[in-house]
């Protein structure tokens, strides 16, 4: 709390002890570290690409559907602001992409902050 009265913001003492309970209340888990590395995990392999991605999409909870060539996962209410995933479901699609879809769902996921 002392930078935010270093800044020249003021701040009650309400607010002061709020921010210090929220502060002891969010403790670092290492699940992003964790998250970013099952992701890469499913990647690795451009042919199984869509498949092990999928499986993680899905146990995240996402809801697997058709949009016409293509896998897409549609995240479930609980994840509100994360956008729908689309996977290819041709091996050769799966090549040229697995580890760039890879990174992209790890910035849509917003984890490369929380590293």
């Amino acid at each position: 709390m002392r930078s935010l009265a270093a800044q020249g913001s003021e701040t009650d003492a309400r607010t002061t002890k709020f921010i210090e309970k929220l502060v002891e209340a969010t403790s670092f888990s290492g699940r992003a570290t964790s998250l970013v590395n099952q992701i890469k995990s499913a990647c690795k392999d451009g042919n199984e690409m869509p498949k092990n991605l999928g499986r993680l999409l899905t146990g995240f909870g996402f809801i697997k559907s058709r949009d016409g060539k293509h896998q897409k996962f549609e995240p479930p209410n609980e994840l509100f602001g994360l956008q729908s995933e689309i996977l290819p479901s041709t091996s050769s699609d799966s090549q040229r992409g697995g580890k760039n879809r890879g990174a992209e769902i790890i910035k849509n996921f917003g984890l490369k902050e929380l590293k």
